[in-house]
């Protein structure tokens, strides 16, 4: 797939249903050319203890904006990704009662 954007657009605590064992705002899964601009990412402390991602010692687990999976064979070798006027935030929350309160 080619020409798709993603833009002006706003995730917050991506890994949440995985428990955070997973957890990047943007993620790409076999597309051969793609433009995020403008997404803001509010991510929670990285998971270094137990993200599924070992070889990258966590830096999946809420530690970046975004990451080109290289899973289902995908084939990246003439593949134009393109980040652009993005904003990467550490995210404050606590739990009450079972809820997410987030502080933006």
């Amino acid at each position: 797939t080619r020409g798709i954007v993603f833009q002006n657009s706003v995730a917050v605590d991506a890994g949440r249903a995985w428990q955070n064992h997973y957890g990047s705002c943007a993620a790409v899964y076999g597309a051969k050319e793609a433009t995020f601009r403008n997404l803001s990412c509010f991510a929670p402390d990285q998971n270094t203890h137990d993200c599924y991602d070992g070889s990258n010692r966590g830096a999946t687990c809420n530690g970046c904006l975004g990451i080109i999976k290289a899973t289902f064979r995908a084939d990246y070798s003439d593949s134009i990704f393109t980040f652009t006027g993005n904003k990467f935030y550490k995210l404050k929350r606590t739990e009450r009662s079972g809820h997410q309160i987030y502080d933006f």
